[in-house]
C-alpha cells in the first residue's frame, strides 16, 4: 500500500504515539498476579476502537513521563520536565501485540540507496587501491632502464612546444667559391668557365627563309676564329655565328676537312674569350666529361650534359667523307645540335670536340668527340692555309677486310680496291677494282687506320711499294667473284710503286655518311 494508505488504517505517527501512552495510562499496571497470556494480554485494536487523536491546539495528554510525548517537541519557552522514577513493574509500558509499528518509506529508502552507493565506491576504491599496488610492485621488479616515461597529455584543444627540436635555417652560398685543391671544378664553375667559348652556329641557303642547319662551335682566339665540324657548315651559303650572351655575328668558312670533319669559321670580331684546350693523350676511362653546346639548335643553346670518358681511341671514319680516326667515347648526352661543341674534362678544359653518336635501335648513351690532339694539327692547317696539308692518299675508294672476313670468303686480309680515282698513280700501274692492299712497304694492313698510321710519315710526292693480291679467276657470285663460305680462293700476289698524292680534303659529300658498319665489312671510304 502507498503512504495515504498507511495513514488512514494506522494514523500518523505522532497520533498513535499519543494514543498508546493514554491508553497505557488508564490501565492498572502489570503485575505477575494479574498477567494473563499474551494471546489476550495483546488484541489487535482496530483504528475504530482507538482514541481519537487530540485536537489540533488542545493541550498535550499527560503521560506517565510528566506530560512529555515522545514525537513532540516542547513548547517554545517551556521547560522540559525530567519524568518522574516508577516503580520498576512499571517501567515498560509496551503497545499491545499486533499492532503495527509505524514505518518511515522514504528515510528508509535512502538508507538503502546510501548503502549501495558506498558499496559500489568503496570496491571501486579497492580495485583502484589494488591496481596502485600491484603496478608498484611490477615497477620495482622491472630494470629501471625498461621503464618509459610517457609523456604528458595536454588538455584538449591545447598544444606544447618540443623543445628538443633541432633549429633549421637556410644559408647563402660561401662567398669564397675557389677550387678544390687539386683544381678540379665542379660543373657549375665548369659551365661558368667554359660556357662563354661555346657558339651557336645557324646555317642558311639560298631560296630559304629559315635555316637549313644549327650546330655548336668552339672559339679558339680572341680575334674570332671558331671551329667546328664540317658538315655542321656543309652546302651552307652564309652563316649566322651566335655567342652565349645572344650577340650575333655574319661568319665566314675559312676552310673545313671532310675527311676528318672539321672546319674552322671566322667572325669580326675582338675581345672574345677563347676555351682552354686540354691533352685528350692524357684521358683515362672513367673521368667526368662535360658536353656544352645546343641540342636542337638554338632553342636549348647553352645546354650541359654530364658523363664519363666511356671509352679511348675508338677507331670510327668521320661523320662526312673522312677517314678512319681515333673517338673519344662518353656517354654526356651529344644531341643533333652539339656537334661542333666542346667536350671539357673536369678542370674546365676542352679536350674533345662533339661529333657524332651512335643512334642506332637499342643503343643508349654512346656519343664520340674528336680528341683534340689529332683535331689541333688539322685546325691549324684550316686556320693557316685554308686546307689541311702534308696528308697524302692514294687516289682510291676501298673497304677494309679485316681476318675473319676474309676468313670466310678465302682470301687474304687487307685494303679491296673498290674504285680508282682519275688522277691516281695506280691508274698507271696493273692494279685494277677487286684487287686487294696486303702489305705497304712490307708491312700488313688489314684496316684504314692502320693504312693511315703508314701513309702519316709519307709527304706528297713519295714513292711507296704495295703488295697487291689479286684472284686467278672468278670462284663466286660475289662483286669481286670471291665465293662465300671458306673455300680458299686462288690467286697471284704481285707489287707495284705509287706515287703518294696530297690530300687537300677540301670536298664534301652531299649525304652525310653513316658511322655504322655492316657486319665485318667497314663501310667504303677514300683513301
Amino acid at each position: 500500500m502507498n503512504d495515504m494508505e498507511n495513514k488512514e488504517l494506522f494514523g500518523s505517527e505522532e497520533n498513535n504515539t499519543q494514543g498508546e501512552t493514554a491508553q497505557a495510562a488508564d490501565q492498572p499496571p502489570v503485575s505477575p498476579e494479574n498477567a494473563v497470556p499474551r494471546s489476550s494480554q495483546y488484541q489487535y485494536q482496530p483504528p475504530a476502537s482507538r482514541p481519537a487523536p487530540p485536537a489540533y491546539g488542545a493541550a498535550p495528554t499527560q503521560t506517565p513521563y510528566g506530560g512529555y510525548s515522545f514525537g513532540q517537541q516542547p513548547a517554545d519557552g517551556g521547560a522540559q520536565t525530567p519524568p518522574p522514577s516508577t516503580p520498576p513493574g512499571n517501567q515498560w509500558n509496551f503497545p499491545e501485540y499486533g499492532a503495527p509499528s509505524p514505518k518511515k518509506p522514504t528515510e528508509k529508502k535512502k538508507g538503502s540507496g546510501l548503502k549501495i552507493f558506498a558499496g559500489i565506491l568503496g570496491a571501486l576504491l579497492g580495485v583502484a587501491v589494488l591496481s596502485f599496488a600491484v603496478f608498484g610492485i611490477y615497477s620495482l621488479m622491472m630494470p629501471q632502464q625498461n621503464i618509459i616515461d610517457a609523456p604528458q597529455s595536454q588538455p584538449s584543444g591545447e598544444t606544447s612546444a618540443n623543445e628538443n627540436v633541432p633549429e633549421l635555417e637556410t644559408n647563402s652560398k660561401p662567398s669564397d667559391n675557389t677550387v678544390s685543391t687539386d683544381g678540379t671544378l665542379t660543373t657549375a664553375q665548369i659551365n661558368e668557365k667554359v660556357a662563354p667559348s661555346v657558339v651557336g652556329i645557324v646555317q642558311y641557303q639560298a631560296n630559304y627563309f629559315e635555316p637549313t642547319g644549327e650546330g655548336s662551335g668552339i672559339i679558339l682566339s680572341e680575334d674570332g676564329y671558331i671551329a667546328t665540324n664540317a658538315h655542321v657548315i656543309e652546302n651552307a651559303d652564309s652563316l649566322e655565328v651566335v655567342l652565349s650572351d645572344g650577340t650575333t655575328y655574319k661568319g665566314t668558312v675559312v676552310g673545313y676537312d671532310s675527311k676528318t670533319d672539321l672546319a674552322v669559321v671566322k667572325i669580326d670580331a675582338n675581345g672574345l674569350t677563347p676555351a682552354e684546350l686540354g691533352a685528350s693523350g692524357e684521358l683515362k676511362v672513367g673521368e667526368k666529361a662535360i658536353a656544352i653546346g645546343n641540342p636542337g639548335g638554338l632553342t636549348y643553346a647553352g645546354s650541359v650534359s654530364e658523363g664519363i670518358v666511356s671509352g679511348l681511341n675508338r677507331s670510327l671514319r668521320a661523320a662526312t667523307d673522312g677517314y678512319t680516326m681515333n673517338f673519344i667515347q662518353t656517354d654526356a648526352a651529344i644531341s643533333p645540335g652539339n656537334s661542333g661543341g666542346a667536350l671539357v674534362n673536369e678542370f674546365g678544359q676542352v679536350i674533345g670536340i662533339n661529333s657524332q653518336k651512335l643512334a642506332a635501335d637499342g643503343y643508349e648513351g654512346i656519343g664520340f668527340a674528336i680528341p683534340i690532339d689529332e683535331a689541333l694539327p688539322i685546325l691549324k692547317d684550316l686556320m693557316s692555309y685554308g686546307r689541311v696539308t702534308g696528308r697524302v692518299k692514294l687516289g682510291i675508294t676501298a673497304y677494309a677486310v679485316n681476318e675473319y672476313v676474309a676468313s670466310v670468303n678465302g682470301i687474304p686480309s687487307g685494303i679491296l680496291i673498290d674504285t680508282i680515282d682519275a688522277d691516281s698513280t695506280l691508274l698507271a700501274t696493273d692494279v685494277q677494282a677487286g684487287d686487294i692492299i696486303t702489305q705497304v712497304e712490307g708491312t700488313a694492313v688489314s684496316s684504314f687506320t692502320s693504312l693511315s698510321d703508314l701513309l702519316r710519315d709519307y709527304s706528297p710526292g713519295d714513292q711507296v711499294t704495295l703488295t697487291i693480291f689479286r684472284a686467278s679467276q672468278s670462284t663466286g657470285n660475289s662483286r669481286y667473284g670471291y665465293a662465300y663460305g671458306g673455300q680458299t680462293v686462288q690467286g697471284s700476289t704481285f707489287e707495284v710503286k705509287v706515287t703518294l698524292m696530297e690530300d687537300t680534303g677540301a670536298t664534301t659529300s652531299s649525304n652525310l655518311q653513316s658511322n655504322s658498319t655492316q657486319g665485318n665489312v667497314q663501310n667504303d671510304q677514300a683513301a
